[in-house]
């Protein structure tokens, strides 16, 4: 019986998390696009209008393997926020249940009508 739970509460939890695109699947065209030329600098307009001169956003060839260094820093980063995500999404029902019963006991202290000691209740004197 408690494996039939478990692996209903794996699968609920599995249909909760929310679905993220893989960074690998994107196509080929895209991905060249977006990376733009690498033989000649391209400039934004932005930076030309606003004054600043030319700002190069790839300067050149050379770019290509430092390009690739961060795309897959970018893509470690990316994987390990979503390992990061997913174990905290499944431990969310743990926790509610946890803030659950200390929400309880706080509420059964708040109810409590005992006399409290002087020495739990006086300020301390802030250190000179």
């Amino acid at each position: 019986m408690p494996s039939v739970l478990r692996d209903k509460l794996d699968s609920l939890l599995v249909t909760m998390r929310p679905a993220f695109p893989d960074r690998q699947e994107e196509p080929a065209a895209q991905h060249q696009s977006r990376v733009g030329s690498l033989e000649k600098p391209t400039f934004s307009e932005e930076g030309l209008e606003k004054g600043h001169g030319a700002a190069p956003l790839v300067t050149a060839a050379g770019g290509e393997e430092e390009e690739d260094e961060e795309e897959r820093e970018t893509v470690a980063q990316i994987a390990l926020i979503k390992s990061k995500i997913a174990a905290n999404v499944a431990a969310m029902p743990a926790v509610l249940k946890r803030m659950k019963l200390i929400i309880e006991k706080i509420n059964k202290l708040d109810q409590y009508k005992g006399n409290i000691d002087c020495v739990f209740t006086k300020e301390l004197a802030p250190d000179d």
